[in-house]
């Protein structure tokens, strides 16, 4: 007997005789053997067969069974022929299988259908005597209608996905392009607002020590003439009023100056007030030459 393989013999008297792997004797006419097979995992290869789906799609499907055999004497005495038996079970088992599934459903749920038929097969065959330890669903094909119908529908997905992801892309242009665009329009306005200060803050610095510079002007001339700070920035502006004018006029071409009367009467008395104010301070001085000569 090979190893992993057992035989059953019977004799004469009907006795039955199991031989496991080893060297035995067998006297001839008086025992014969019955049955022989072995331990080990079969493999049954089911040819594509036709079936159905649950919304009436037509597809060709086979599957590969994994199967032992652990009870010899059921094997050899339950079932007349156990490869035809258990491979006209897997068929019917397979169609059924596939016939609860929808077309979509054959391609994504395999497992599933491998499951539900090996739990299927063994409930059935453990009356035989035989084990079967794994199911495995190996090819689907549908009709060549319905490929094409399906290839077709494959294309129009692929493109509807990439006519979405592009206008996804040119939305997210779009708004990045705006976000960038209002950014530089803050940063923009920030910088604006920043020099305005800035320059606010200097001009405002420029006239504190035009200010400034002024007093200490306006001080000076009172300190050197001995009159009052208020004569002497009446004094000060006069200055700049007759300097003013005389720039209108040394410029080219001709000019009109429209001057206010007023003004310059008043400077002209403010300029008298002060010269009056010296020769009163000088009168006794002359009276006493006068009177000497």
């Amino acid at each position: 007997v090979e190893p992993a393989n057992r035989e059953r013999e019977n004799n004469l008297c009907n006795n039955q005789v199991y031989r496991l792997a080893g060297l035995h004797f067998k006297i001839p006419i008086v025992e014969r053997l019955a049955f022989n097979d072995t331990f080990r995992e079969k493999v049954l290869d089911v040819a594509p067969q036709q079936c159905i789906t649950a919304d009436n799609a037509p597809i060709k499907a086979d599957a590969v069974v994994y199967y032992k055999i652990v009870d010899f004497e059921m094997a050899r005495y339950k079932v007349e022929e156990l490869v035809p038996a258990l491979t006209n079970l897997v068929l019917t088992q397979l169609r059924n299988e596939v016939g609860r599934l929808s077309l979509d459903e054959t391609f994504s749920a395999r497992g599933r259908l491998n499951s539900q038929l090996l739990k299927e097969l063994d409930t059935a065959t453990g009356a035989w005597g035989v084990k079967v330890t794994r199911v495995e669903v190996r090819d689907i094909l549908p009709a060549s209608s319905i490929s094409g119908a399906l290839e077709k529908q494959m294309t129009a997905e692929r493109i509807k996905r990439a006519t979405i992801l592009e206008s996804e892309g040119f939305r997210e242009a779009a708004l990045n392009e705006a976000e960038a665009s209002g950014k530089s329009a803050v940063i923009e306005a920030e910088a604006r607002s920043t020099a305005v200060v800035f320059a606010a803050e200097a001009e405002k610095k420029r006239r504190e020590l035009e200010a400034e510079g002024l007093s200490v002007a306006i001080k000076s001339l009172a300190g050197t003439l001995g009159v009052s700070t208020e004569k002497a920035a009446e004094l000060y502006l006069a200055r700049d009023y007759i300097e003013a004018n005389k720039e209108i006029g040394q410029g080219p071409g001709a000019k009109v100056l429209f001057m206010d009367p007023s003004s310059i009467p008043g400077s002209v008395a403010t300029l008298g007030s002060l010269l009056s104010d010296d020769g009163k301070s000088a009168g006794p001085e002359c009276s006493e030459s006068r009177a000497g000569r």
